[in-house]
């Protein structure tokens, strides 16, 4: 890891040191998730030097089985990283616990028909009933933040998030989180 990221390392000291249950695998992909987004290296062997540069806008999707880590892993993305969740819209009933705008933005089937006729949905999918989709508002917001999209997504999802990085101009990075809790 470059030598400059302190906070970082002690980051994943941290995984590693914890003893909850916390997936091992996990910590490798937050690794080089930070390294893939953060440090785009371009090493010049005659000068034998690493130079930093960003590229494109980058989107992140994370996929992985129920208990695999999927949420933690954004989580700490988000509040240690410069990384934002792609807040996805849905017209199923507010669950107990759920916050409005944190975990979904709640609205009904008239308004997400409505965003479907004005284009402003990049990806929808309906799930055992209900409809979800991201916005490209949601999206865009977060870019002009200077911050990084990131979702977690069915693996389906995946071929919809990478259609979209194609038509918008943005790189697509994928994460399956497989890691099993125990071992």
């Amino acid at each position: 890891f470059p030598s400059h990221d302190k906070k970082f390392k002690e980051e994943v000291r941290f995984l590693l040191l914890r003893q909850d249950g916390f997936p091992a695998d996990l910590f490798v992909v937050l690794a080089q998730i930070h390294i893939v987004f953060l440090y785009e290296q371009e090493y010049t062997s005659a000068h034998n030097y690493m130079s930093i540069t960003m590229a494109k806008p980058k989107l992140l999707t994370i996929t992985g089985p129920s208990g695999g880590g999927k949420t933690e892993l954004l989580g700490i993305l988000c509040r240690n990283h410069n990384f934002a969740k792609l807040v996805s819209v849905t017209t199923r009933p507010m669950r107990p616990g759920e916050v409005e705008g944190v975990d979904y933005y709640f609205i009904s089937e008239e308004r997400f028909r409505k965003l479907q006729e004005l284009k402003g949905l990049v990806q929808e999918v309906n799930f055992n009933g209900a409809w979800y989709g991201t916005t490209q508002a949601e999206l865009v917001n977060i870019v002009e933040q200077g911050k990084i999209p990131a979702v977690i997504v069915e693996p389906g999802g995946v071929d919809q998030f990478a259609e979209i990085c194609d038509s918008l101009g943005y790189e697509l990075v994928s994460v399956y989180v497989g890691a099993q809790l125990g071992q």
